[in-house]
Protein backbone atom coordinates (compact mmCIF):
# COMPACT_ATOMS: atom_id res chain seq x y z
CA UNK A 1 0.00 0.00 0.00
CA UNK A 2 2.74 2.45 0.95
CA UNK A 3 4.71 1.52 -2.16
CA UNK A 4 1.76 2.44 -4.41
CA UNK A 5 1.47 5.77 -2.61
CA UNK A 6 5.15 6.45 -3.25
CA UNK A 7 4.77 5.56 -6.93
CA UNK A 8 1.84 7.96 -7.29
CA UNK A 9 3.74 10.66 -5.43
CA UNK A 10 6.81 10.03 -7.54
CA UNK A 11 5.03 10.54 -10.86
CA UNK A 12 2.42 13.11 -9.84
CA UNK A 13 2.72 16.08 -12.13
CA UNK A 14 6.42 15.63 -12.75
CA UNK A 15 6.31 14.46 -16.35
CA UNK A 16 4.03 12.94 -18.93
CA UNK A 17 4.06 9.26 -19.76
CA UNK A 18 5.81 9.93 -23.07
CA UNK A 19 8.71 11.80 -21.48
CA UNK A 20 9.09 9.38 -18.57
CA UNK A 21 11.30 7.20 -20.78
CA UNK A 22 14.25 9.27 -22.02
CA UNK A 23 16.76 8.07 -24.58
CA UNK A 24 18.21 4.79 -23.30
CA UNK A 25 21.72 4.79 -21.84
CA UNK A 26 23.20 1.40 -20.97
CA UNK A 27 24.26 0.98 -17.32
CA UNK A 28 23.10 4.46 -16.37
CA UNK A 29 20.13 5.64 -14.39
CA UNK A 30 16.94 6.65 -16.13
CA UNK A 31 16.62 9.51 -13.64
CA UNK A 32 18.77 12.58 -13.03
CA UNK A 33 21.18 11.64 -10.24
CA UNK A 34 22.04 15.29 -9.60
CA UNK A 35 18.67 15.87 -7.92
CA UNK A 36 17.09 14.38 -4.81
CA UNK A 37 13.96 13.42 -6.74
CA UNK A 38 16.04 11.65 -9.37
CA UNK A 39 17.98 9.67 -6.77
CA UNK A 40 14.73 8.87 -4.93
CA UNK A 41 13.07 7.60 -8.11
CA UNK A 42 16.13 5.50 -8.91
CA UNK A 43 15.97 3.88 -5.45
CA UNK A 44 12.27 3.15 -5.91
CA UNK A 45 13.12 1.44 -9.19
CA UNK A 46 15.70 -0.74 -7.44
CA UNK A 47 13.31 -1.88 -4.69
CA UNK A 48 10.26 -2.38 -6.92
CA UNK A 49 8.80 -5.72 -5.73
CA UNK A 50 7.25 -6.38 -9.15
CA UNK A 51 10.69 -7.46 -10.36
CA UNK A 52 10.36 -10.54 -8.15
CA UNK A 53 7.44 -11.74 -10.29
CA UNK A 54 9.38 -11.72 -13.58
CA UNK A 55 9.52 -15.12 -15.27
CA UNK A 56 12.82 -16.77 -16.18
CA UNK A 57 11.99 -16.32 -19.88
CA UNK A 58 11.40 -12.57 -19.46
CA UNK A 59 14.54 -12.27 -17.36
CA UNK A 60 16.75 -13.85 -19.99
CA UNK A 61 14.97 -11.98 -22.80
CA UNK A 62 15.80 -8.77 -20.94
CA UNK A 63 19.46 -9.74 -20.69
CA UNK A 64 19.51 -10.66 -24.40
CA UNK A 65 17.87 -7.35 -25.33
CA UNK A 66 20.56 -5.44 -23.44
CA UNK A 67 23.31 -7.52 -25.04
CA UNK A 68 21.81 -6.82 -28.47
CA UNK A 69 21.78 -3.10 -27.65
CA UNK A 70 25.40 -3.25 -26.51
CA UNK A 71 26.44 -5.02 -29.71
CA UNK A 72 24.35 -2.74 -31.96
CA UNK A 73 22.05 -5.55 -33.10
CA UNK A 74 18.66 -4.28 -31.93
CA UNK A 75 15.56 -5.31 -33.85
CA UNK A 76 13.42 -2.59 -35.38
CA UNK A 77 10.60 -1.35 -33.19
CA UNK A 78 12.34 -1.72 -29.82
CA UNK A 79 11.36 1.27 -27.69
CA UNK A 80 13.21 3.15 -24.98
CA UNK A 81 10.57 1.90 -22.55
CA UNK A 82 11.42 -1.74 -23.35
CA UNK A 83 15.13 -1.07 -22.92
CA UNK A 84 14.68 0.75 -19.60
CA UNK A 85 12.42 -2.03 -18.29
CA UNK A 86 14.94 -4.67 -19.37
CA UNK A 87 17.72 -2.82 -17.57
CA UNK A 88 15.55 -2.47 -14.45
CA UNK A 89 14.90 -6.22 -14.41
CA UNK A 90 18.56 -7.04 -14.94
CA UNK A 91 19.77 -4.62 -12.27
CA UNK A 92 17.23 -5.94 -9.76
CA UNK A 93 18.14 -9.58 -10.38
CA UNK A 94 21.88 -9.86 -11.07
CA UNK A 95 24.76 -8.84 -8.80
CA UNK A 96 26.52 -5.82 -10.34
CA UNK A 97 30.07 -7.07 -9.63
CA UNK A 98 29.86 -10.83 -10.17
CA UNK A 99 27.01 -10.94 -12.70
CA UNK A 100 25.49 -13.86 -10.81
CA UNK A 101 21.77 -14.12 -10.22
CA UNK A 102 20.89 -13.08 -6.65
CA UNK A 103 18.46 -15.30 -4.75
CA UNK A 104 15.06 -13.65 -4.24
CA UNK A 105 15.24 -13.09 -0.46
CA UNK A 106 18.58 -11.32 -0.83
CA UNK A 107 17.63 -8.92 -3.61
CA UNK A 108 17.01 -5.30 -2.66
CA UNK A 109 13.38 -5.65 -3.68
CA UNK A 110 12.99 -9.03 -1.98
CA UNK A 111 14.08 -8.22 1.52
CA UNK A 112 11.49 -5.44 1.78
CA UNK A 113 8.71 -7.99 1.43
CA UNK A 114 10.15 -10.94 3.31
CA UNK A 115 11.55 -9.16 6.34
Amino acid sequence: MAFHFLIKLMFRGTMSLESSYPEFRLNQSRYDQATFLGRFRHCLDLIDPRTLLVSEAKLYNSVKLLEDFKNGKLSDGITNKELWEAQKIKQATFHPDTGEKVLMPFRMCGNKIIF
